[in-house]
């Protein structure tokens, strides 16, 4: 099953396990950590990412969030 993770990820089982303790671990209501998750995830999938891509990807979660919270409140007041 490992190896098929890795042949598929191009990730050791070490280096998600890495990733999974650093998910844990970072608070993604703060941006400054968010974007060090996403450098990280950069960084150990060895795939280079844009300036515009991670402010793309900070932007996008940051919706996804604002879109969550609304929808939530209009759920809890219906």
């Amino acid at each position: 099953m490992f190896d098929e993770i890795e042949k598929r990820t191009g990730l050791t089982v070490n280096d998600l396990v890495k990733m999974m303790e650093f998910f844990k671990q970072t608070d993604f209501q703060k941006e400054q950590e968010l974007r060090a998750f996403i450098r990280k995830v950069s960084q150990t999938a060895k795939k280079p990412i844009s300036k515009k891509t991670e402010n793309l990807i900070v932007q996008t979660y940051e919706s996804f969030q604002n879109d969550t919270k609304i929808y939530n409140s209009r759920r809890r007041n219906s």
